[in-house]
């Protein structure tokens, strides 16, 4: 219309990251579906039928996962689709396995820091932030808690009954049943600023925790 005003809106599209993403380990088909299923498509299929050409290697060759380790001795681990690397665990000392923090974060997402832990440090996420730089882990310094959707690239549905939902090989549950404990992530809760997202391996599923719980925590560095 003549002489009218028409609001715009411009969005800031440098914000938003985009990469390759991992696909879901799932490897099993219904037979009496049609095709046009998840073990059909994907960088899974392509592992499957030998077509997918892979930099490292996963627990399941037949999957689309592809992982490096990195360090002499190991400590750290490169998903090669990604381009994220991340933390491994050790059976003892500062990665210890077992090690569990509460939500701590003073630059949270919601303006709520959570929860600073008044026990032996490190004892909160801000606190193993802050320790693994400051140990330069893997040579570098600048690891941070992973988003939920970071964490969610390392989901392997394929794996089934008591296994954790993860590459054992690549990420090793040193002390028994902790690799399916939940992990935090950065991720804050929208319904409630007391929780913040976690991801439990015992099913790859997502789930909100209270900031005060003591969780687990795998850190991952590049992507950003």
């Amino acid at each position: 219309m003549t002489g009218a005003l028409v609001e715009t809106a411009e969005f800031d599209t440098t914000r938003f990251v985009t990469r390759p993403l991992n696909d879901t380990g799932t490897l099993a088909c219904d037979t009496s579906r049609p095709a046009a299923q998840d073990c059909h498509h994907g960088r899974d299929a392509g592992a499957a039928t030998g077509q997918l050409a892979k930099t490292g290697a996963s627990a399941d060759a037949r999957n689309g996962f592809d992982f490096t380790p990195i360090g002499a001795p190991w400590a750290c681990t490169r998903d090669n689709v990604t381009g994220l690397v991340w933390e491994v665990k050790t059976g003892t000392g500062l990665h210890g396995q077992n090690h569990t923090y509460t939500w701590f974060d003073p630059h949270s997402p919601d303006g709520v820091p959570g929860v600073q832990c008044t026990g032996a440090a490190p004892c909160d996420t801000a606190q193993y932030v802050a320790a693994t730089n400051a140990a330069a882990l893997c040579g570098a310094n600048d690891w941070r808690l992973p988003t939920l959707q970071e964490l969610e690239t390392l989901v392997d549905l394929g794996r089934s009954g008591a296994e954790p939902r993860i590459d054992p090989a690549n990420f090793p549950a040193y002390v028994p049943g902790t690799a399916a404990a939940p992990y935090w992530t950065r991720t804050p809760f929208a319904g409630s600023t007391a929780q913040a997202w976690a991801l439990d391996f015992a099913t790859g599923a997502p789930r909100p925790a209270p900031r005060a719980d003591a969780l687990r925590v795998r850190l991952v560095r590049g992507g950003q």
